[in-house]
């Protein structure tokens, strides 16, 4: 994998609680990405699902899972 150091120009803006139409018009039609902060801070199963309540509610199902350390190797410069 090849890592390529991002400009400020290049960074993919942060907005939050975006309106649906400056959403749209600003980031759905012209394609453009985004990382959109704050919509689920309300949301009832942030409050409620944790890993407690997925096993109680789940106990059969198996997660596995893996961690990407991208960040990490990003801040030490690996490339490879």
């Amino acid at each position: 994998m090849r890592v390529v150091a991002m400009s400020l120009t290049d960074a993919v803006p942060h907005i939050e609680h975006p309106a649906p139409r400056v959403f749209r018009s600003e980031f759905v039609a012209p394609r453009r990405p985004v990382v959109i902060t704050g919509v689920a801070d309300r949301w009832p199963a942030m409050s409620v699902w944790d890993i407690a309540y997925f096993r109680r509610a789940l106990p059969d199902v198996e997660v596995r899972a893996i961690m990407l350390l991208l960040a990490a190797s990003l801040a030490r410069g690996a490339s490879g």
